[in-house]
Formats: structure tokens, sequence, C-alpha cells
């Protein structure tokens, strides 16, 4: 079978679950011809042919966990497979999916729908975190306006730069109440240290702002 740009082969060679599989299983040709194998299969869901829906899902679970991880990774695969395979069988039985392209067309809708649906939900997220880091920098920049040009330099380290307290004191002869001062001020703007910056010595840094 030829080899899609996307995976799906992995799919259309619809092999069992398990690594047992005899020429006897389900009646499969070989791997390379998936035709005969998916209109069987569709013929007896349209049936309603007993275990037809189980068969589907051991002939065509394996190819459809490895495209859908291949494309979406782990998150909430354990949940689209099963979802996907029920989808799957529920077109067939409708009419919706007859040809083996058909199921290449249905599982690139899947991984289209999956990816819109993460993209929305991670939308509002990141528009509040990059409208909050806006409204922090404008806080700043209008303090900085106020301040003497070595406080401006004290107060960009700390804030925007991220530079630990004790090399800032020490390259700028600076004391602890003079920052201290300088911090009180920036708290009442509401101005907070950048997350994830850590101070080296915490207990100077602790004290500086008690």
């Amino acid at each position: 079978m030829r080899e899609t740009s996307d995976g799906l082969s992995h799919v259309l060679t619809c092999r069992p679950m398990g690594n047992d599989r005899t020429p006897q299983d389900f009646g499969r040709p070989p791997a390379d011809s998936s035709g005969p194998i998916w209109h069987q299969m569709v013929e007896r869901l349209q049936q309603g042919q007993s275990g037809a829906a189980q068969e589907l899902s051991q002939l065509y679970e394996r190819g459809i966990r490895v495209y859908l991880k291949r494309h979406l990774g782990l998150e909430r695969l354990d949940r689209l497979v099963p979802e996907t395979l029920g989808e799957m069988v529920d077109r067939i039985r409708q009419g919706r999916m007859l040809q083996p392209l058909d199921l290449v067309g249905f599982l690139r809708e899947v991984v289209n729908r999956e990816q819109s649906l993460r993209e929305r939900a991670s939308a509002p997220t990141e528009a509040a975190e990059e409208a909050r880091i806006r409204r922090k920098a404008k806080v700043l920049e209008k303090e900085l306006q106020r301040c003497t040009p070595r406080e401006r330099e004290m107060l960009t380290r700390y804030y925007l730069l991220g530079q630990e307290l004790t090399q800032i004191l020490g390259e700028m002869r600076a004391g602890e109440e003079e920052f201290r001062r300088l911090k009180d001020r920036m708290r009442r703007t509401q101005v907070q240290k950048p997350p994830g910056v850590e101070v080296a010595d915490s207990r100077k840094a602790s004290s500086s702002g008690s």
C-alpha cells in the first residue's frame, strides 16, 4: 500500500491488536489488500451482524491510535480513540463512510476538529495573560518615569531583567533600606516581580520586603 504523507497507511493496513495474527483472523487477506477487508466490514455493519463493530475496533484501533498520537499527542488519547471508533461505526451504518478513502478523510477531520477545540480552549487563557502583562508593563513604565536614573536602573534590573537582589545591591553599592523604599513604592502601584524569578539570598529578600 502506498505510504500517505500523514501516516494513514498505519490505519489502512488494518492489522489487529496483538502479535498473534494468523491467516484465519476474520478471514483477512494480506495487509496490503485493505479494500476487500474494508468492504466486508462495511457490509457486515450495515447488515447489523453481531460482533461486527467489535471486530472493526480490533482491526483498526491500533492504526487509529498511532495516527491520532502522531498528530495530537497523548492528551485525551485514551478517550479520543474509542470516541473515534464509535463515530466511525455510526457513519458506516448511516452510509456516510463506504470507501477506504472515506476513512482517510474522516480521520483528518477528527484531527482538525480536535485541534480547533484545543485552540479555542487555550485562546482565552493566553489572551488574558497577555493583557495582564501589558497592564503590568504600562504601570512599570509610568513608575520608572518618576524615578531618578539610579532608581530606574535598580528597578529595571530587578523587575525587568530578573537579576538577583544581592547582585544588584553589591554592584550598585546600595543598601537594603534604599531598595525596600523602592519596592514599597512599586507595591503601592501593584507591580510584582515576574513569576519564576528567584532571589539567591532568600533571607535578604525576605528582610528587604518586610
